[in-house]
């Protein structure tokens, strides 16, 4: 569903709002500016309320409540009012709910009110949220917090995120104070030291923290509420298929059955540029998660946002039984750390952490004449011309869309451990029994256009390519708009199958809305066996009858050329480009050992001022001699 910028003129109620304070504010009640959410000014808001985010899917409801109708996975719908807040008084939000998915409910606490509401989470001192699933009859959930020093505003705040889809009648909310607690004084961490310029390493600007740097590392849940204190689910769960949940004795049970949809539970820690950090998990049950460090140069205002800002990340599979171990030296710039724990929309997972670490310590000198790369690198600056690039130079996944593979066995290898195209990077990817996909995720390209894509390939000679369909690079239509009608395959896509390698094309119709795919064969796949093949695919994406065209390069020859549809009208954004290997549901059921692929050198260009050339790997580097 497509959502714009407001065009609905419609009132909100919501009912039953009250507040009050403590003695120490000389009993003066906190008067909620335009509780029942009218419409007085008829400008299409609620008077003295805030929509945020400003989309459409908000509605009041007959009899009282407000109706938040988010249909859509990538963008939010939510509505806010700032109270005032004073420092050690405990506050508690109940709110009455029903209908379908859920909601969050959140008490944030700040010393002033941003100029954006992109800078909340820049200047607050407490976040608490709690998690309403929603059902057919009305249910109610409470969310307490107490204001840390220095509180001087408290956000309300009713959010439907942006990675969920929901329709929830929130039909009372109350907010009270439940009295004062003694609060420590506010301490105000000292600046860091200007980083020197070009220096040869990077220096830390201060001493190195001790201890275990995380909060609450055990998951515990001292306020009852349900969920792991000091941590923040992302994705979240919905408590059936998808549980994130305080273990009995400790620990922290984290519960994914949903192949559908991710779960998640994140902390935010400040880091210091050059120091080396360690995560360390101790998890047992079934299966397993990632547990992921990311470097970024801010906390995101939301999740969505974290690409922006991101610099480098670190990621390896805790496997039920051991303890594993994520490092990464923070990044030139980075003053954030994101501890992740995730299991993707397509992993099931059935495990207790039972105990989290984060430390820093000061890295090891390299040896005299070492020569050794470091463990992470900044993403160096595109060429000119260049949109994305995926040529793995930061020793990690970070150039990936969102920072992180698709599906498990994505690994980023140096030349001591596999076949390089390029540089000192390539990413191997391979699927183990009964898994589905292992795959780098790229970026999207305009909604219509010229578009350029090039990449390289290594295949195994022992690669499987008999025994059950491979498909080795997408060119994937989710998220593009108006949805696509379904022919029972995949979209766009390169395959393998029976020794052949294939490009399906799926594109409109000449009929009407209806889809239409063209199988068109490239031959035999035995010349790609032990050695790199360079890719270059040009596309002009374009709906019917209007000149679309689209070239194959296969080691800078060209295999094909067709001239005609490539893409659907009505479409908001193009496909997004992707490699790896996919062998859909029916899943893998021989060896690893024959799955295994190697990808390097890609990279994405835009536009007519775009050319064969910015994205060619072999403008880049000749292909290795001894492959």
């Amino acid at each position: 569903m497509k959502r714009t910028l407001p065009c609905w003129r419609r009132g909100l109620l919501l009912a039953s709002l009250s507040i009050g304070l403590p003695a120490l504010v000389a009993q003066t009640a906190i008067t909620v500016k335009n509780p029942t959410f009218a419409d007085a000014d008829t400008d299409g808001k609620p008077d003295a309320w805030k929509l945020y985010p400003d989309f459409d899917g908000i509605s009041s409801v007959a009899g009282g409540g407000v109706r938040l109708n988010d249909q859509s996975a990538s963008q939010g719908l939510g509505v806010v009012q700032w109270l005032p807040a004073v420092e050690g008084t405990q506050y508690r939000a109940t709110v009455e709910l029903q209908g379908t998915g859920g909601i969050f409910v959140y008490l944030i606490f700040t010393p002033r009110i941003p100029g954006k509401d992109a800078e909340v989470s820049q200047i607050k001192l407490l976040e608490k949220r709690q998690w309403a699933n929603a059902k057919a009859e009305k249910t109610a959930i409470t969310v307490e917090a107490t204001a840390p020093a220095g509180s001087k505003h408290l956000r309300l705040w009713i959010y439907s995120p942006n990675a969920a889809v929901a329709d929830v009648t929130v039909s009372s909310l109350k907010l009270e104070s439940l009295g004062t607690v003694a609060v420590p004084p506010s301490a105000t961490p000292a600046p860091a030291a200007a980083t020197p310029a070009a220096p040869s390493a990077i220096i830390p600007a201060g001493p190195v923290p001790a201890g275990n740097l995380l909060q609450n590392p055990s998951f515990a849940d001292a306020d009852g509420d349900g969920a792991p204190d000091s941590w923040n689910p992302y994705p979240p769960g919905d408590g059936s298929t998808r549980v994130l949940a305080t273990a009995p004795g400790g620990g922290l049970v984290f519960k994914d059955n949903d192949k559908d949809n991710g779960l998640g539970l994140e902390q935010w820690v400040p880091v210091q540029e050059g120091l080396r950090y360690a995560a360390s998990a101790n998890v047992s049950g079934n299966g397993g998660i990632g547990l992921t460090l990311i470097f970024s140069k801010e906390k995101p205002n939301r999740p969505g946002d974290l690409k922006s800002v991101q610099l480098t990340e670190k990621s390896n599979r805790a496997s039920a039984g051991k303890i594993t171990e994520t490092v990464g030296i923070a990044p030139a710039g980075a003053k954030w750390l994101k501890v992740w724990l995730y299991s993707p929309k397509i992993g099931v997972a059935d495990v207790i952490v039972h105990q989290l670490t984060l430390t820093a310590s000061t890295p090891a000198a390299p040896a005299a004449g070492s020569t050794a790369a470091p463990v992470t690198t900044s993403a160096p600056a595109l060429p000119s011309g260049l949109t994305a690039s995926l040529d793995f130079e930061t020793g990690d996944l970070s150039q990936a869309h969102q920072g992180h593979a698709e599906g498990a066995n994505v690994t980023v290898v140096d030349a001591s451990q596999g076949p390089v195209r390029e540089g000192r990077f390539s990413v191997k990817t391979a699927l183990s029994k009964a898994q589905i996909r292992a795959e780098v995720p790229g970026h999207r390209s305009n909604a219509y256009g010229i578009a350029r894509y090039g990449w390289s390939m290594y295949m195994p000679k022992d690669f499987d390519a008999e025994s059950q369909f491979s498909i080795i690079t997408q060119w994937h239509s989710w998220g593009t708009g108006r949805e696509s009608p379904k022919d029972g395959g995949p979209p766009t896509c390169i395959t393998i199958d029976k020794g052949h390698i294939h490009l399906k094309l799926q594109h409109q119709g000449d009929d009407g809305w209806t889809t239409k795919s063209d199988y068109l064969k490239l031959g035999s796949i035995e010349d790609m066996r032990g050695r790199w093949t360079d890719w270059v695919m040009e596309v002009n994406w374009q709906g019917p009858g209007k000149g679309g065209w689209l070239k194959l390069y296969k080691n800078d020859k060209l295999v094909l050329d067709y001239k005609g549809t490539t893409w659907y009208d009505d479409k908001d954004k193009g496909p997004y480009f992707k490699f790896g290997i996919y062998k859909g549901k029916s899943r893998w059921k021989g060896e690893e050992a024959n799955t295994i692929l190697y990808f390097d050198s890609g990279r994405m260009a835009l536009g007519e001022n775009s050319t064969y050339k910015m994205v060619a790997p072999s403008a880049y580097a000749p292909k290795p001699v001894k492959e």
